[in-house]
């Protein structure tokens, strides 16, 4: 039994061994240390002023039918990150002023040579309804004395009244890269017919800008005009495109959703400063529309292998483009669809 019993502590003290055996790894432990995260700054100034100016008010005096005045600021990116912006006007008490015969007539009123008894339906102050809007923007990188990028958002034969203007988040103007500026161009045309309803009546309104850190949606539209920098309104909303990216990863990772191209059609996705030499532009995707003209991929992956930085990003015609040179070779603005404001994409792994 004493045997037996040895034995047994023989083999428990083996297996004890061989437990600590198999632990005898070869190692190595390597550290980096001061590792850090750095959020980046998201910061506008407005005529070189930070924050915008409050001591005195624009003030567009003595409106007259077929009269424009304007209100032209620049908006300077003072922070180190691209930001796209949006401006919106805020409409305040529409009133009388001073009170016509003319402006009492219009509104079937009585006169009584001093003031005015007005029929049932009131008096008329709705002066926004009658004001059509212009609005044009410029971009500008840092240092740079030409605008890198245009767009014309309203002209006067959008007939964009002021009482149609988005009382929400405003218009979008478009992406000021870092370290540069947006300058903005806005007109207020009072329409040629206005009725002598208006006369004398008084509109206060607001204009609040909003800067916002670079997103990853873009959407693209029908333009034309000079340079192709007028966005054709009437064509929206049944027009466009939208892209969706991640704007920093090791691929350019996608949504691409669009609407209301010439059906059955092939047609390229590109990006890059200029698509005519190619030095910088890429092809994102060639697709073809549907019998609708439409056209809807998400979750899509490409290797790009480099930035893109303050980039256009265009819809065209695939019998338009070169995909070995990655080049333009042909030119049909009309079928294309352009940026409504800049892109920058990162490439995790450079």
């Amino acid at each position: 039994m004493r045997r037996i019993f040895l034995s047994l502590i023989t083999i428990a003290a083996v297996s004890l061994v061989g437990f600590g055996a198999t632990r005898a790894f070869f190692t190595d432990t390597e550290t980096k240390t001061g590792n850090t995260f750095s959020s980046g700054t998201i910061d506008i100034a407005v005529n070189n002023q930070n924050p915008w100016e409050q001591t005195s008010a624009y003030e567009l005096k003595d409106m007259k039918p077929s009269q424009t005045e304007y209100i032209n600021f620049t908006i300077n990116n003072v922070g180190t990150n691209p930001v796209n912006v949006w401006k919106k006007i805020t409409l305040g008490e529409e009133k009388s002023g001073t009170v016509t015969e003319p402006e009492c007539v219009d509104q079937e009123g009585n006169w009584n040579g001093q003031t005015c008894v007005f029929s049932s339906n009131g008096d008329n102050n709705h002066i926004s309804s009658v004001i059509n809007y212009d609005l044009s923007v410029k971009v500008y990188r840092a240092g740079d004395t030409q605008p890198y990028w245009f767009q014309t958002i309203y002209t006067d034969s959008d007939n964009k009244t002021l009482d149609k203007l988005d009382q929400e988040r405003g218009e979008f103007l478009g992406m000021i890269p870092a370290g540069g500026k947006m300058e903005v161009s806005q007109s207020y045309h009072m329409q040629s017919d206005t009725p002598n309803w208006a006369q004398g009546d008084i509109l206060t309104f607001d204009i609040t800008l909003f800067a916002e850190q670079l997103t990853n949606t873009v959407k693209m539209v029908s333009k034309s005009g000079p340079d192709w920098a007028d966005i054709d309104q009437e064509e929206l909303p049944g027009k466009y495109a939208e892209l969706v990216y991640k704007v920093k990863d090791d691929d350019f990772k996608y949504d691409l959703s669009v609407k209301g191209l010439t059906p059955n059609t092939n047609y390229v996705l590109v990006s890059g400063t200029n698509p005519w030499n190619g030095s910088d532009t890429v092809e994102i995707k060639a697709f073809t529309t549907n019998s609708s003209g439409d056209y809807s991929i998400n979750n899509q992956t490409v290797e790009l292998n480099q930035n893109l930085t303050n980039a256009k990003v265009w819809v065209i015609l695939a019998s338009d483009w070169n995909s070995v040179t990655k080049t333009m070779i042909n030119w049909h603005g009309d079928s294309y669809l352009f940026e409504t404001g800049l892109i920058d994409y990162y490439d995790a792994d450079l």
